[in-house]
């Protein structure tokens, strides 16, 4: 799969969402940073949401307790958009690994939402959603190729940053129109 470019850190999904507040807002990124960090590395889709989420890079070298940013989550709806966002995490890169399952199922049964919410459910809603995203995506950069190769030699470098800008730009809309949300 292909991987999404860095975007910029414009996103303040969680930090915004009124159905938190500020520390929960927090927790919530700090989970989804665990959750990225699961399989042993962070991947450009990873920050990407990460990013879109309302996070940065800088709390990626955090060192924090999954357990305790748990217990700090109290609405529902703050509950519930944390373990979504968390499944789509576990799929952003286009597989969920054995170890993000496991966190997945953690953050499930922390959260006391077994009564509300299958897990299952919840994976293949999200899931569903990544897919439609990374298509998306595929399609805006075959776009993309598609008008660096018409233009061929005729191609100027300012030019390519303008297809490039144009891209990312596009790339950033998907992210956000697709990121994990209350419903």
């Amino acid at each position: 799969m292909m991987a999404l470019m860095a975007l910029p850190n414009d996103g303040t999904m969680l930090a915004e969402s009124p159905a938190m507040d500020p520390a929960e807002a927090v927790a919530s990124l700090r989970i989804l940073v665990a959750m990225a960090r699961a399989d042993g590395k962070i991947d450009l889709d990873e920050m990407a949401l990460i990013r879109e989420m309302g996070g940065d890079s800088s709390m990626v070298g955090e060192t924090f307790d999954v357990d305790e940013e748990l217990r700090r989550l109290h609405s529902p709806a703050a509950k519930r958009l944390t373990l979504r966002a968390a499944a789509a995490m576990a799929d952003v890169d286009g597989k969920c690994s054995k170890s993000e399952h496991r966190i997945l199922q953690k953050i499930h049964r922390a959260l006391g939402m077994e009564d509300e919410l299958t897990l299952e459910a919840v994976e293949e809603e999200e899931r569903a959603k990544v897919h439609r995203l990374r298509e998306n995506l595929d399609s805006v950069t075959a776009h993309f190729l598609h008008e660096v190769a018409a233009k061929g030699s005729a191609l100027t470098q300012s030019s390519y940053e303008v297809l490039v800008r144009d891209l990312n730009d596009r790339k950033r809309g998907l992210f956000h129109m697709h990121a994990p949300r209350e419903e």
